[in-house]
């Protein structure tokens, strides 16, 4: 009986051994199906689910840091989608926790330098939307070092491929803005390098299945849709199963934007209104945005309703500007003049200037100067893609009491619907003859009709006329929207260099 006790206490001593040492022994990474499903609900929203799984499974696997790695996707997620201040401050400072946990991996182990370069890159994504530029650039500069040196030793490592091919495509269009950022820590890249190491992802054997690859297919599509003009190959990217399979209101919204910004409305509305989600599902102000703009393009009198809706509901920076803009535009084209000046004064009191779409709707309410009803219907259907509408539109409006500003907008509105209807020669023609009557102009009509041109020019294979007319633009000085379309230049450019 005693030599039973014996062998029983002896047993209890070695588990209890065991469970120390797996508490306190080495730390590994194990990304397997269970963590999957968390990875894919982060993906669709449902952060507080999947923080509530990672806790759950760290009781089993207590030194697996690929649990580590999810909890940062779901707080880097859900600040980047939310633009939430308040989590941005409760979450930051766990960017420093993890890393040190995945410093502790060998330093032989890829994931030793990957995770680390994830994280970092994760926050610094995080950290422009709240303006702490020198951070984010600092830390984008210690990444792609990491990554770096992952792929001298293995150029096959497909989570450094993802990562170092995300940057890539970034890094050769940062905006002047940015540029001293980018110049400070000695980062080069293009979009057709970026875009290259992302597909060798989806061609690569040795580490295949590969976790990430949803993740892959986003970037894809994203580059090719901001960054590559080529939006009908964006869109397809997105049709891609693996995407598919995910119900995110995030890629949903990502796709009705596809749609939108290519002046496609209707498609655009009618990928809202057939998403449905599974309850529990967190709501996503974003789709109201998108649904509200959509329908203003068609003139359609119930646009507020979710104008205002995605202003309740939605607690984040940029945008807030642009949506109460919108909301005067509305009361503007029904004839509620009260209602377009007491919007304007909104857009003076709330929101930040951060992007290109905040700062014109602050200068509209700044200026004091209400936009011509008319021009405006034109320019809300143009931008729907209601182009025969748009044409008619304008050929109704007197042009005996406009300012040169509107003639100037009638103009480059006309040569942009000459394009869309009659075709990209009479439409070279058109936008042509509009910058040269207007040299030197800090218009965004003329600015933006520069980049028209080339990416036509482009588009039909003529590459010295398109790099041409890439380096006007960026000549041009646009007083609206200047970053953005810079932005485009300079991948148009970078597209040429390449081909």
């Amino acid at each position: 009986m005693q030599r039973y006790l014996l062998h029983l206490i002896y047993v209890i001593l070695i588990l209890l051994c065991s469970n120390l040492w797996a508490t306190d022994g080495a730390y590994y990474v194990k990304y397997h199906p269970e963590l999957k499903h968390i990875y894919l609900k982060i993906l669709e929203s449902k952060f507080e689910e999947s923080r509530m799984s990672l806790e759950r499974l760290r009781t089993r696997e207590p030194n697996n840091l690929a649990i580590d790695h999810l909890e940062n996707y779901a707080d880097c997620f859900q600040i980047f989608v939310t633009e939430d201040n308040t989590l941005f401050k409760k979450y930051k400072a766990n960017k420093s926790l993890r890393i040190n946990r995945f410093a502790k991996l060998p330093i032989a182990d890829p994931y030793h330098a990957y995770l680390q370069a994830d994280v970092l890159m994760q926050w610094s994504a995080v950290r422009l939307k709240f303006e702490e530029y020198i951070i984010a650039f600092r830390d984008i500069s210690r990444a792609y070092k990491l990554l770096d040196d992952i792929l001298d030793e293995d150029p096959d490592f497909a989570p450094a491929l993802k990562n170092k091919g995300i940057l890539s495509a970034i890094i050769g269009t940062v905006p002047d803005k940015y540029k001293w950022g980018i110049k400070l820590i000695g980062l080069q890249g293009s979009i057709p390098e970026g875009l290259k190491m992302m597909e060798r992802i989806l061609k690569v054997k040795k580490h295949q299945p590969f976790f990430f690859e949803e993740e892959v297919h986003a970037a894809i599509g994203l580059t090719h849709f901001y960054l590559n003009n080529q939006p009908e190959k964006a869109i397809q990217t997105f049709q891609h199963p693996k995407l598919k399979a995910i119900n995110s209101p995030l890629l949903v919204f990502l796709v009705a934007n596809m749609y939108r910004r290519s002046g496609q409305s209707d498609k655009a509305l009618s990928i809202l209104q057939n998403a449905k989600f599974p309850s529990g599902t967190p709501p996503f102000p974003f789709l109201d945005f998108i649904e509200g703009d959509c329908r203003l393009r068609k003139l359609d009198k119930d646009a507020d309703i979710y104008l205002k809706r995605f202003l309740k509901h939605y607690n984040g920076r940029n945008y807030i500007k642009e949506t109460y803009q919108k909301l005067a535009w509305h009361g503007l084209i029904f004839k509620n003049e009260t209602a377009y000046n007491s919007y304007m004064n909104d857009v003076v009191a709330h929101g930040y200037q951060m992007i290109d779409e905040d700062k014109s709707a602050l200068k509209e309410a700044e200026s004091g100067i209400t936009p011509h009803p008319i021009l405006l219907k034109a320019r809300l259907l143009f931008d729907g893609g209601y182009y025969s509408a748009c044409r008619k539109v304008l050929s109704g409006i007197s042009e005996t009491k406009l300012s040169s500003t509107q003639k100037l907008e009638i103009k480059y509105r006309q040569a942009r619907v000459t394009e869309k209807l009659d075709g990209p020669y009479s439409g070279i023609q058109a936008f042509l003859t509009l910058i040269k009557q207007n040299p030197g102009s800090t218009s965004y009509y003329v600015c933006n009709a520069a980049l028209l041109c080339a990416q036509l020019y482009e588009a039909e294979g003529q590459k010295e006329k398109a790099a041409e007319y890439y380096r006007i633009c960026l000549r041009l000085k646009s007083d609206d929207y200047r970053m953005g379309i810079h932005q485009k230049a300079k991948a148009g450019l970078q597209r040429i260099k390449k081909r």
